[in-house]
């Protein structure tokens, strides 16, 4: 499968798979294990780099009212294969995206 595609709903399928610069591929293919309106996700997740498979990864995400607002809790796990060395990517990437929600939510249309 090349491209992306995007079902959500429990036992869909999120995929995306990119090139970057240098010829390199990299994918994303998650499934989703528990859709609670207002509540929770649940879904996991593999990540490849070329067709090696670098991890696996839970991903839980709750939602909870808090102030006028919702407090959003991801707690991720991954486990690295194959020799897949690190060094912190998932975690900046991961805030730098969940930084990035915040601004579109604080400034719609940004």
């Amino acid at each position: 499968m090349a491209g992306r595609g995007f079902d959500f709903r429990v036992g869909g399928r999120e995929y995306v798979k990119g090139t970057w610069p240098g010829g390199r591929t990299s994918t994303f293919d998650a499934r989703y294990f528990d859709i609670l309106p207002d509540r929770r996700i649940v879904y996991a997740y593999d990540m490849y780099v070329d067709d090696a498979k670098i991890s696996v990864s839970p991903a839980p995400v709750e939602f909870a009212p808090e102030g006028g607002g919702t407090r959003l809790r991801c707690t991720e796990q991954a486990a690295f294969l194959n020799g897949y060395e690190y060094g912190g990517s998932r975690e900046r990437d991961t805030a730098g995206l969940l930084d990035k929600l915040g601004k579109a939510l604080r400034e719609p249309g940004s």
